[in-house]
C-alpha cells in the first residue's frame, strides 16, 4: 500500500468567496493560469490561517478545459522540499488531481511560469500514476510531487490555490509540517 503523501481533505470553515468563472474573460477550450490579488479574496481566509502560524504567500488559479482537458504533469517549483498548497476546485464534478512518479529523471525538463517561477515537467508517458483525488472540498496538496489535472466532464474546472508560508520563519510549509499543524481539521 502506498503511503498518502499527496492529498488530504480539510475542514476549512471560511470560503474564499471568489467567482473564477465570472472574474475575467478566458478561452473555455484552453488551459489558463492567473495570479489573484489579495483584495479579491475574502479577508477572513487569511485571518483564519493565522491560528496555525501561517500566512498566505500568494493566491492563484488554474483553469482546466472540459472534454478531456489536462494540466500537464509538473511540480510547482524546482526546490526539493515537499511543500504544500491548499486547493478549492469549482465545477466539473468527477475531475481529478493525479500524482505521478517519474520512471526516469532523464525526461524531466525545467520551465518557467508566466510569473517567472521555475518548475519541472515530464510527459505522462514517462510516469507511473501513484495517487488521484477529486478535489471537491478544500484540500491540502503536496505541490512538489509530480501532479496533473484531468477533466473528463463537459464543464470547465477552476482551481483556486493558496501557497502557505510559516509566519515566523517565512518558509513554505512542508507536507509533514502541514499534517501536524492541520491535524484537527483533516477529514
Amino acid at each position: 500500500m502506498i503511503k498518502n503523501i499527496y492529498h488530504r481533505y480539510l475542514n476549512i470553515p471560511v470560503d474564499p468567496q471568489i467567482d473564477l468563472f465570472n472574474r475575467e474573460k478566458y478561452d473555455t477550450a484552453q488551459y489558463a493560469h492567473i495570479r489573484l490579488k489579495e483584495e479579491e479574496i475574502n479577508p477572513e481566509l487569511a485571518r483564519w490561517f493565522k491560528q496555525f502560524n501561517i500566512e498566505i504567500y500568494w493566491y492563484e488559479a488554474f483553469y482546466t478545459p472540459p472534454n478531456g482537458g489536462k494540466l500537464p504533469v509538473h511540480t510547482d517549483s524546482i526546490q526539493g522540499e515537499n511543500y504544500t498548497k491548499i486547493n478549492w476546485t469549482y465545477g466539473a464534478p468527477g475531475s481529478k488531481l493525479i500524482w505521478w512518479e517519474p520512471k526516469s529523471k532523464e525526461y524531466i525538463t525545467m520551465n518557467s511560469t508566466v510569473f517567472g517561477v521555475q518548475y519541472c515537467t515530464i510527459d505522462e508517458a514517462h510516469c507511473t500514476k501513484v495517487y488521484e483525488a477529486e478535489i471537491n472540498k478544500p484540500s491540502l496538496i503536496n505541490a512538489m510531487q509530480f501532479h496533473s489535472t484531468f477533466n473528463p466532464t463537459t464543464e470547465g474546472r477552476w482551481t483556486f490555490t493558496i501557497q502557505l508560508s510559516d509566519t515566523s520563519i517565512k518558509n513554505r510549509v512542508s507536507w509533514d509540517d502541514a499534517i501536524k499543524r492541520f491535524e484537527g481539521i483533516i477529514l
